[in-house]
């Protein structure tokens, strides 16, 4: 497995597996998912304490860091965990993360990760891996219920999006953070949407990219309301 070290173009410089999606994308580019970057860069604010919940190799971990107080980043898989800890401490941002290499469920226990699959050119995608308990599954992961307060939530976890939801269901009522969730629609999608709505939040989705949205209590959250109604160059599903 070789590393590379990735150029900065303003947003951090990472190490990164040279055969992963992800890793390929940013030395290519310097940077991924840039749409979520144009987003958050305006909506976090720099008291904000952060969940980042399918850190990876913790590209939005570095930036969460420099724009809120607080982050707390969670990634089961042992390899990306290890990078997400480098690039950390490559970064400067020790100071202001702290990283587990955990899963978030409504349970505690362990629980194994889907197999490693690469594509025909050999290309990996870490990031693509969710949690199982079929018996191809790979290692175990410990789960936790996350119980810390936090502003925002970022969440990318394969389909365990709604696990993580309920088991931290009194931070959600206690605190009303917003969220920033990469979910597909789907059936899962739809549990996701309907346990947050049931909540009083609204959601507004990419129309693009149509597995990232963003999820608000807009009676608390009129700012953050108010500025994705004025950005015209993202179009936006909104209720």
């Amino acid at each position: 497995m070789n590393l590379i070290q990735t150029k900065d173009v303003g947003l951090g410089s990472f190490l990164v597996i040279q055969n992963d999606l992800i890793g390929n994308y940013i030395v290519t580019h310097g940077f991924w998912e840039p749409w979520l970057i144009e987003i958050y860069q305006k909506l976090i604010q720099p008291g904000d304490v952060i969940l980042d919940a399918g850190a990876n190799m913790g590209f939005h971990t570095v930036q969460f860091a420099r724009l809120g107080k607080k982050v707390y980043a969670y990634e089961p898989q042992p390899i990306i965990f290890n990078l997400l800890t480098a690039n950390i401490l490559l970064n400067g941002a020790t100071e202001f993360v702290e990283q587990y290499r955990l899963g978030l469920s409504d349970t505690t226990g362990s629980i194994k990760i889907e197999p490693q699959v690469n594509d025909l050119n050999g290309i990996v995608n870490f990031g693509g891996r969710g949690l199982t308990n079929d018996d191809n599954g790979e290692g175990y992961v410990e789960l936790i219920k996350f119980d810390k307060d936090v502003d925002v939530v970022k969440m990318d976890i394969q389909g365990s999006e709604i696990y993580a939801l309920k088991g931290m269901e009194d931070v959600i009522d206690r605190c009303e953070p917003w969220f920033l969730i990469e979910n597909y629609p789907n059936e899962n999608d739809k549990k996701v949407l309907d346990f947050l709505t049931a909540k009083g939040y609204i959601i507004y989705r990419y129309e693009m990219k149509n597995e990232d949205c963003i999820a608000f209590k807009p009676e608390k959250h009129k700012r953050i309301k108010d500025i994705l109604d004025s950005i015209t160059e993202v179009e936006f599903i909104k209720p």
